[in-house]
């Protein structure tokens, strides 16, 4: 039995609706399949013909859909990949052939959160990492995970995390 997961949120609930009848012909394919009685092909090949038919139909908003997914994918792993060097939402963008505005829109769309902000939280979580479990300066931590202001990279911490890096976290 195939289900789909109801609490996935799609701003066009055309989409969530038609992702929700695809999953109902899928599951009508394998309840006719568990019968195995002289209709049951017949039955099966019509079911297929109108899941041929809608995803047809919809190729254009399954399309849009997917490649908007795709595109944040790729900049999440660009990210993850750089954050420790000095990347830009232009250098992302211009690495996944899109403009920058169509990314950040795609990517606040999908994640609720401005690329620019994912960037820095990566960055932040990896210092926070860091300073735990090495003994690496503020400094080779701050140039570590991408920043280049070791008093810059002590003032956006704090704000995403609520202290300073070097009070709490700092291993005794």
């Amino acid at each position: 039995r195939i289900y789909y997961d109801e609490s996935e949120k799609f701003e066009d609930e055309s989409l969530s609706s038609l992702i929700k009848e695809i999953m109902e012909i899928f599951n009508k394919i394998e309840k006719e399949y568990s019968f195995k009685d002289e209709f049951s092909n017949g039955v099966i090949k019509n079911h297929i013909h109108l899941l041929f038919y809608l995803l047809i139909r919809n190729e254009n908003q399954i399309n849009k859909a997917i490649k908007g997914n795709l595109y944040v994918s790729e900049a999440i792993s660009f990210v993850k990949e750089n954050f420790h060097s000095d990347i830009s939402l232009t250098e992302i963008a211009k690495n996944l052939a899109i403009s920058v505005e169509h990314l950040s829109r795609l990517f606040k769309k999908e994640t609720g959160e401005t690329l620019s902000s994912f960037i820095t939280r990566m960055r932040v979580e990896e210092a926070q990492k860091l300073l735990l479990e090495t003994d690496l300066s503020l400094a080779q931590i701050s140039s570590q995970v991408g920043f280049e202001d070791q008093s810059y990279f002590s003032k956006v911490f704090k704000k995403y995390t609520g202290t300073t890096p070097g009070t709490v976290y700092r291993r005794s």
